[in-house]
Formats: C-alpha cells, structure tokens, sequence
C-alpha cells in the first residue's frame, strides 16, 4: 500500500541555509560547514525512506511541508528560520520529492530545547496538499 505523507526525524544540529558563489563552496569555511550539514540530512533522509519504504513524491503534486525545528538555546535566534527551512527542503530534493519547487505550503516553528533534554533537529511531515474548494 502506498503511503500518503512522509513523516520523519532528523537529528542533529542544522547549518542554515548559505548564499555562495560556485568557487565559494571551496572557499568559504561557512558554505563547507553547510554543505557537510546538507550531506548529513540527505543520508538521514534516505535511510529514513528506505526504512519506512516511503515512495518519493513526483512532479506535478502540490505539497504541503510542516517543518517543526528543535533548536539548541546556544544557537537560538542566530540563524534565521527561512535559512532553516531553505537548508532542509533543499537536502530533500530528489530524495522527498522531485523538485522543492511543488512545495505550495510551508508551515514552519522553532523550539528552543535545553540541550540536556532534547536533541537538536528537525520533525518533518510532507504530504499532498488538498485542494480548497
């Protein structure tokens, strides 16, 4: 039976988004961290597809993207939650769905956690997103 969302936890500190130019990559200590932080969430994100056999969702299906981060107090209002949800919805492409361009709607919170109770990371739900008539 097919499913009809994906539902997942990463774990782990996330490195937001990053601007960088083709030789920054190479260059810049902030864009590598990022890089290496988008590596992390993709090999999470397969495995977790792989473990729930979820089917990644294709082209042409508008989607909804509920994104709830737990982020450490030491980081807290740093980084920006748009640059979040850019580094996650990013690591997702071709792994989630096709192309992050048919996520129509983004519902997104951050959790400041004490880092003695949680870990840090990210719950994601994708869905279909259901017409409104």
């Amino acid at each position: 039976m097919k499913k009809t969302k994906i539902v997942m936890v990463l774990t782990g500190r996330i490195k937001p988004y990053v601007r960088m130019t083709q030789k920054g990559k190479y260059v810049d200590p902030q864009a590598a961290e990022y890089l290496a932080s988008k590596q992390a969430l993709q090999l999470q994100m397969k495995t977790s597809m792989n473990a729930d056999n979820y089917e990644r969702f294709a082209n042409g299906i508008p989607l909804l993207a509920y994104l709830s981060f737990h982020v450490p107090s030491s980081q807290g209002h740093r980084a920006d939650l748009d640059n979040l949800i850019k580094a996650v919805l990013d690591a997702g492409n071709d792994i989630l769905y096709e192309d992050d361009r048919w996520i129509d709607n983004i519902r997104a919170h951050r959790n400041i956690i004490d880092n003695s109770f949680k870990e840090p990371g990210v719950y994601i739900t994708i869905e279909p997103l259901e017409k409104e008539d």
